[in-house]
């Protein structure tokens, strides 16, 4: 175990660094006009996709539903098959409209509609939140195991405000410290990368550590599960209806890759060469491969050792905890941390910056009394990215104990699922009309306010 004060020291001082490779990223830049830009830094980026819920959430999944989980990540695996054709023409329209985010490159399609941005603007808010507030959980969450610190009745007290207000910090200095047109970040990008690959490294680690130090390999954990009929960990159908969850997860993740809005800025809005978009359609899947390699055997080392089933999303962290590998432990919590706050940051600077172009804008321009607020369109980022956060914190006060980490997130995946038609239909099919994708968008976002945000 840890103290607090020991933990959050340790999170500081990893921060610190990151902000610290940004800094030097964007003194590169101001100084010689070129960042690190390459297609490595590029395809590496998009594993941003890879959140808490895979870092642990996927570990959860695996215990219950066995190899569902890997839906999941097919349906984005297909998805990236067809980037050349997809993504290619998203990139090239960014450089010729001046595209900064997903509500700004569909309402663009549909003769730059301001309904249609604000419209895109308020589902990405209400139907994040969810996806925000589960990074929020498996932080606090994680936090909470490794210092063992008594936790409040929904499990969060002061610690839960506390990385919340760290959140808010780490977004505004990597994200909206200031104004760019082209809403381009190559420093934070950079940054970015390094969690990305600090949290694959930790993952790895963790599997390495379960299969081939507290078991004898892959076929000894699959020996075990079977005398111990956990057999429904390595099955394809561990749940009734698998058909149906399978045709779901992989539809829902097809779109989700490039849908969620974290994912459209780095793919689309921060591309510097669509020539790019080659390598990271080989290397992203094979990134993808890695961070899934020791999911199963993570999922049933916990069943396995009698750790209990209900805390299965969090597998990674209890068993090196239950081994006594501090160091392991640790390094597993930042994992996590960077899995989190990577989504975190990109998310809610990408949602405060839709919010402030076309709900906030619109409306100064409108009332000529608030006119005079165009002048600290920065400040008004800052608190937006506040009630962001704030909005999360609370979601997850009040609903996340409820669910474990993939049903969460799943909510956010099938709120993102609604832009689409209009996304899709606005490339390819160029009799789309503007009432069309409005009316589809507001019909989408009610059947999934009604059917899934109500209950």
């Amino acid at each position: 175990m840890f103290s607090s004060l020991t933990v959050i020291l340790v999170i500081s001082l990893y921060m610190a660094v990151l902000f610290g490779i940004a800094q030097l990223v964007e003194r590169r830049i101001e100084r010689t006009g070129e960042g690190f830009r390459g297609p490595w830094i590029y395809a590496l980026s998009l594993a941003v996709y890879h959140t808490s819920w895979t870092f642990y959430g996927s570990v959860g999944f695996a215990a219950k539903s066995g190899l569902l989980f890997l839906g999941v990540y097919l349906g984005a695996i297909l998805s990236i098959a067809f980037w050349w054709f997809s993504l290619r023409r998203m990139v090239l329209a960014k450089e010729t409209f001046r595209i900064t985010s997903i509500a700004d490159f569909i309402s663009t399609r549909y003769n730059r509609s301001e309904k249609i941005a604000a419209l895109i603007t308020l589902i990405a808010l209400i139907g994040i939140l969810p996806y925000i507030a589960l990074q929020l959980k498996a932080v606090v969450s994680s936090f909470q195991l490794i210092t063992a610190q008594e936790s409040s009745a929904m499990g969060w007290g002061i610690s839960g405000l506390l990385i919340t207000l760290f959140m808010i910090v780490f977004t505004i200095m990597f994200g909206v410290r200031r104004l760019d047109p082209t809403e381009r970040h190559q420093g934070m990008i950079t940054a970015l990368v390094v969690e990305c690959l600090v949290k694959l490294i930790a993952f790895l680690a963790i599997g390495l550590f379960v299969s081939y130090s507290l078991f004898d390999g892959f076929d000894d954990i699959t020996s075990r599960l079977f005398e111990a009929g956990f057999e429904r960990v390595v099955s394809f159908s561990a749940t009734e209806n698998s058909g149906v969850m399978w045709l779901t997860l992989i539809i829902l993740s097809f779109a989700a890759v490039q849908n969620l809005p974290r994912q459209f800025h780095v793919a689309v809005v921060e591309n510097a060469n669509h020539q790019h978009i080659k390598t990271a359609m080989w290397l992203f899947p094979a990134y993808m491969i890695l961070i899934n390699l020791f999911v199963v055997p993570i999922a049933a080392g916990g069943l396995l050792l009698g750790l209990p089933e209900e805390s299965a999303d969090f597998y990674v962290l209890l068993l090196p905890q239950l081994a006594g590998n501090d160091l392991l432990t640790l390094l597993a919590f930042i994992g996590g941390f960077s899995a989190a706050t990577g989504m975190v940051i990109i998310t809610t600077m990408t949602l405060s910056t839709m919010a402030s172009n076309h709900l906030v804008l619109p409306i100064i321009e409108r009332v000529q009394v608030l006119t005079p607020l165009k002048a600290y369109l920065l400040q008004i980022r800052w608190l937006l990215v506040a009630f962001i956060l704030f909005g999360s914190y609370g979601f997850a006060i009040e609903f996340s104990d409820s669910y474990i980490l993939v049903a969460i997130g799943l909510i956010s995946f099938v709120a993102v699922l609604q832009f689409t038609p209009a996304l899709f239909g606005g490339i390819f099919w160029s009799r789309g009309n503007s009432l069309g994708a409005f009316a589809g968008l507001l019909a989408g976002f009610i059947v999934w306010g009604y059917t899934l945000g109500i209950p």
